[in-house]
C-alpha cells in the first residue's frame, strides 16, 4: 500500500514539475528575439530585447507580465515607462525582427539575380540587403533600430548573391568575370 502511495506521489510532483516547466518554456520562448517598436515617447523606432526571466516568472505565478531588458535608447531614457510593451502585448510576433524580414522579403525577388525569395529560413542561408553603393550586407551586421529606413531605402539580396558580392569586395585580385 506504501509503494502505491509512493508511485501516486511520485507521479503527482513530477506532473506539477512537468506543467512548471512547460509553462516557464512558453513564457521564455515568446519572449526570446529583438524587437522594432515605436517609441511612444521619441516617437521614434527602438530596439528592444524582453526580460526573458521576469516573463518565465510571472507565468508560473500564473501572471502574463513584460519588462524590458534592453532598449537602444538606455542609458539616456531608461528611467521610462515602458509604454512600448503595449505594442508588443498587442502583436507579440509582428515586431519580432525576424518576422519583419520574412514579411518584408515575401514576394520579393533578388535585385542581382532575379531569383523570388521562398519562405525565410533565418537558420541556413540568410538573404541580404543592397544599399545605393551596391554593397551587399548581413543584417547581423546592422543595428536592428535602423531597420525600418533600411526596408525604404535597400533591395534584397539572395544568399548567393552576397557571397559573390562579398568575395569580389574581399578578395578583388582572385576573381575573374568571364560575362
Amino acid at each position: 500500500m506504501n509503494v502505491v502511495l509512493l508511485a501516486v506521489a511520485v507521479v503527482a510532483v513530477a506532473a506539477v514539475l512537468i506543467h512548471l516547466l512547460r509553462t516557464a518554456g512558453v513564457a521564455l520562448w515568446r519572449s526570446r528575439g529583438e524587437r522594432v517598436i515605436n517609441c511612444p515617447e521619441t516617437q521614434e523606432s527602438a530596439a528592444v530585447h524582453l526580460d526573458a526571466k521576469h516573463a518565465a516568472a510571472a507565468a508560473l505565478r500564473g501572471k502574463q507580465e513584460l519588462q524590458l531588458s534592453d532598449c537602444t535608447r538606455w542609458p539616456q531614457r531608461a528611467g521610462c515607462g515602458q509604454e512600448c510593451l503595449a505594442q508588443i502585448e498587442d502583436a507579440p510576433d509582428g515586431c519580432l525582427v525576424t518576422r519583419i524580414l520574412a514579411a518584408w522579403y515575401e514576394g520579393k525577388a533578388c535585385a542581382l539575380c532575379g531569383r523570388e525569395f521562398g519562405r525565410v529560413d533565418w537558420s541556413t542561408n540568410k538573404p541580404a540587403i543592397l544599399d545605393a553603393e551596391r554593397r551587399t550586407w548581413e543584417w547581423r551586421e546592422l543595428p536592428a533600430v535602423e531597420i525600418p529606413e533600411i526596408l525604404r531605402t535597400h533591395q534584397p539580396v539572395c544568399w548567393d548573391c552576397h557571397i559573390i558580392e562579398s568575395l569580389i569586395r574581399k578578395h578583388p585580385d582572385r576573381v575573374t568575370d568571364r560575362t
